[in-house]
């Protein structure tokens, strides 16, 4: 990513609404544009304060696309949302979330802690990543990007669960009419794939064990 890029308010409405339809009930989606990021608290604003500008903007368009989602979703909403030792984000107990950027916009997923785990990405299609195919192997029934974005989502799902770094070559996908399943060593993701306003995008969840 080399910079924010421009993003109409009615692609981000796209976006949002497009992730929306595939949520299950108690659960939401919200979009902000890296153009629209409001002022970090202060306590979020120190996590990123030695980072790069656009880094720091997109820390607080996806606290911000976090907060939207939590309310949409008629969850509490906490003040400073401070990342954990893992990165993730904390959040009052029995919530849950995923987090994802591209060049100009936020997306988050929020609900409720259940029997499965979130994991949401997305980039535009023009996403220019050079010796990709090979880069994201093996994958099937799908483009090489489609296979990116839909194995960092698995990543995003497998995660809070196993605490796996996964590479790649890790996951064995397949996309089937656009329903996703990838096959990791902690086990199996299933999700969506699906495009919206010049993006790929892609939704996964994956088993929770009993607490």
């Amino acid at each position: 990513m080399s910079g924010a890029a421009a993003v109409s308010p009615a692609q981000a409405a796209a976006v949002q609404a497009a992730v929306a339809a595939l949520l299950p009930p108690g659960w939401a989606a919200a979009v902000c544009r890296l153009a629209d990021a409001p002022p970090l608290l202060a306590a979020e604003a120190a996590c990123v304060a030695g980072a790069v500008p656009l880094r720091r903007q997109e820390f607080a368009a996806g606290r911000a696309a976090l907060r939207h989602a939590l309310a949409a979703g008629g969850l509490a909403v906490p003040g400073p949302i401070l990342p954990g030792p893992d990165r993730r984000p904390v959040l009052p107990a029995g919530l849950t979330a995923s987090l994802a950027h591209d060049r100009g916009l936020a997306l988050a997923v929020a609900g409720p802690i259940g029997s499965h785990w979130p994991g949401v990405d997305v980039e535009p299609m023009d996403a220019g990543l050079s010796d990709l195919a090979r880069a994201v192997a093996p994958f099937d029934g799908c483009g090489a990007l489609a296979a990116f974005v839909a194995k960092e989502a698995a990543f995003k799902a497998q995660f809070p669960e196993t605490g796996a770094l996964l590479e790649f070559s890790d996951v064995a996908l397949t996309v089937v009419s656009d329903d996703m399943v990838a096959r990791m060593p902690g086990g199996v993701a299933h999700g969506r794939l699906l495009t919206a306003a010049g993006r790929i995008i892609a939704l996964a969840w994956f088993p929770r064990s009993a607490p």
